[in-house]
């Protein structure tokens, strides 16, 4: 009975342990094209996928804007997310996109990552002869509005600086570029629209414009977005803890503090829409300063923003708070409530050691009084006699 009792157990015991270890997962992290092969004029999605509490990973490669990833889960469990880049499938080759990093799992422990995918791009099959695919006919073009006659002038007052072009392909599927907002000068404006037809065949389609010379309104300039302009960022933030001075983009240099935490979610956004931004120093915090580095590039152009973060290991207690904490509760209603109780309870007690003490008095009394009885009681015996 006894060794069955403990093959029962050991089986147990296994089962459990067996278990546990199931439970442990590891961090993953992959890349992946929606679409592989590909044609050219496909549109094609680069998918991150991260399974892990915590990642600092970085995409780069041919035909995508590279981005930078880091963060962690609240909780620091493994969860899973998905990050998505768009490849340009404007020409053909392969297109290599990288992922490098690492990650970590909720057990702790940190695996680098190296991997890839390859898209080819071929040109667009032709595959539909028929008319409909090869049609690059357009049903109607308008000029602010108003319809446009193929092969034709449209005059414009010499105040009309500009215009809205629009037009609509016969088939749905077929494409057209060049239309939008045109700049007029003085004189015969001629602009192209070009028509892509379903399988590829492609149309040019004039449209003449003629603004009439004679004075006009100095039109406002257009603003155009700077090439040139410095890298910047319009937004950081370190989650969970508050920046000193508050974000400023002129500012370049801030410090904030953390308790017992080993890295950082730095959250940061440039003013230039494709620029780089890498993030150097939030994971394997030390306790005391630690200095982050949020990096922006964009062609020859660099900036760089710093944090230094202060990692506090534990907040040490002070003997005198204790004591101001300690006079501080005796001065309290709750604290005056149990002094009290206190009182009470001692006065209880000194009660029942008098009732006690006057107790074993009586107990102590009790034969001298027998004796005296009995002493009265044997004298009236000797009167009688």
């Amino acid at each position: 009975m006894k060794k069955t009792l403990k093959i029962l157990l050991l089986t147990l015991f296994l089962i459990f342990a067996i278990s546990m270890l199931s439970n442990v997962k590891g961090a993953s992290a992959s890349i992946k094209a929606s679409k592989n092969p590909a044609s050219v004029g496909d549109n094609v999605t680069i998918n991150i996928n991260i399974n892990a509490a915590s990642w600092n990973l970085k995409a780069s490669g041919t035909g995508v804007k590279g981005g930078t990833y880091v963060g962690f889960t609240p909780n620091l469990n493994n969860e899973s997310k998905t990050e998505k880049l768009t490849l340009d499938t404007s020409t053909t080759g392969s297109k290599t996109i990288i992922l490098s990093g690492d990650i970590t799992d909720e057990s702790g422990a940190t695996t680098q990552v190296n991997t890839s995918v390859t898209v080819v791009v071929n040109e667009k099959k032709q595959t539909n002869n028929n008319s409909k695919a090869s049609d690059t006919t357009l049903s109607s073009v308008t000029i602010d509005g108003e319809n446009y006659k193929l092969n034709s002038t449209k005059t414009v007052p010499a105040d009309k600086t500009s215009v809205v072009i629009k037009a609509t392909t016969s088939n749905s599927k077929a494409k057209v570029a060049g239309t939008g907002t045109k700049e007029l000068m003085p004189g015969t404006n001629k602009f192209t629209l070009t028509v892509t037809a379903e399988n590829g065949t492609k149309r040019n389609v004039a449209v003449t414009i003629f603004r009439e010379e004679g004075p006009a309104s100095t039109p406002e300039p257009t603003p155009t977005p700077d090439e040139n302009a410095e890298l910047r960022l319009t937004s950081l933030e370190v989650v969970g803890a508050v920046l000193s001075p508050f974000f400023d983009e002129g500012i370049f240099e801030y410090t904030t503090s953390v308790v017992n935490l080993d890295l950082v979610q730095v959250n940061a956004i440039a003013n230039i829409e494709d620029a780089n931004i890498e993030i150097i120093g939030n994971t394997d915090l030390i306790e005391g300063e630690n200095v982050i580095t949020i990096k922006l590039t964009k062609d020859e152009r660099e900036t760089e923003y710093q944090i230094t973060v202060t990692k506090i290991a534990e907040v040490v207690s002070n003997p005198d708070d204790k004591q101001e904490e300690n006079e501080s509760f005796f001065g309290s209603t709750k604290g005056k409530m149990v002094l009290g109780l206190v009182i009470v309870v001692l006065i209880i007690a000194i009660i029942i050691v008098i009732f006690k003490i006057k107790s074993d008095d009586d107990d102590y009394d009790k034969p001298s009084r027998r004796s005296r009885k009995e002493a009265k009681r044997r004298a009236s015996y000797d009167d009688f006699d």
